[in-house]
Parts: C-alpha cells; structure tokens; sequence
C-alpha cells in the first residue's frame, strides 16, 4: 500500500548539502531502510536583499574569513544580465544589485539567510556573492560570503554548474 506523511521543515542553521530523511519500515523481505535526499538546497532559506554599493561593501568586509570561491568557463561570454537575473535572482532568491561594482562587467547580489531565530537582515545573516567577470578570457570568478562556509561552498559550486559550460 501507499501513505502520504506531510513533513514541515523549518531552517534551524545554514548548511551545505541537502538534508536527507531515513524512512525504515517492515515490509515484505522484513525491516528497510531507506535515506532519502529531501529537495531543500540551502538557497530555499534564502531572502533578497536590497541594500546600496557601501552598505554592500561593509558586511562583505565584516563577513572576510570565510569566502568561497569558484572559477569556472563562462557558458556564454558576455555573462548576460537575463541570466544573472534568472540564476542568481530568480533561483537562489538573491537581490542583484546593479551599478554596486566599479567595474560594469561584474555583478554583485545580497541575500539573508532565514534561519530560525535570525534577526531578518541582519549583519550576521547576510549571504553576499560577487561574480567577476574576466571577458577575454570567458572566464568568472564567483565570490561567496556568509558566516558559514558550507553554504558558501554550495552556493559556489551551484553558481558555477548553472552559470559555466559543462566540463
């Protein structure tokens, strides 16, 4: 037979990986086990943020020590601002901030993490996330920083999946 179980999850801290669920149960060949990865990316928990070039610029320096990084090829070169929109906006619900870089090839976006018991935008829930983009070469460097470093990694190597060609 079949049975449905609604599960609520709620965000207790960031994390990298996805959250697994083990369902065990007796069936036919006795007891089973099963470890199912749930479709929560750490970006699920993430919210816009909408903040201007120095208030950008101060929690990136306050969140220094613990960036993430990728370089990766460039799908398409130039990177179109559509796809930023599409990937970083729409998919792992950053603000894009445009105009925020000195150099008007680069994008930088802001987000923070909706754990429980954050305080929503704060300083120390901020995710930051700067992709510099080198145009001769068709090559990004994606920058990550928040206060944890597995989220950062996952955001890095997601960014790097969706915006590079494949390998």
């Amino acid at each position: 037979g079949q049975g449905q179980q609604m599960v609520n999850l709620e965000c207790g801290a960031s994390y990298g990986d996805p959250p697994q669920l083990a369902v065990r149960f007796v069936g036919p060949s006795g007891p089973t086990q099963l470890v199912v990865p749930l479709p929560l990316p750490p970006t699920k928990f993430n919210q816009p943020l909408q903040i201007a070039g120095p208030e950008f610029f101060r929690r990136w320096k306050l969140l220094d020590g613990g960036e993430k990084q990728a370089v990766f090829k460039l799908r398409a070169c130039p990177l179109e601002q559509a796809a930023v929109d599409s990937v970083v906006g729409t998919g792992c619900k950053f603000a894009v901030l445009p105009g925020v870089d000195p150099t008007p090839t680069n994008f930088v976006a802001a987000g923070w993490l909706a754990t429980k018991g954050a305080s929503p935008q704060a300083d120390a829930a901020s995710v930051l996330l700067r992709l510099e983009i080198n145009v001769s070469a068709g090559m990004c460097r994606a920058s990550v920083r928040s206060g944890s470093e597995p989220f950062n990694g996952f955001v890095a190597k997601l960014l790097s999946a969706q915006l590079g060609s494949p390998a």
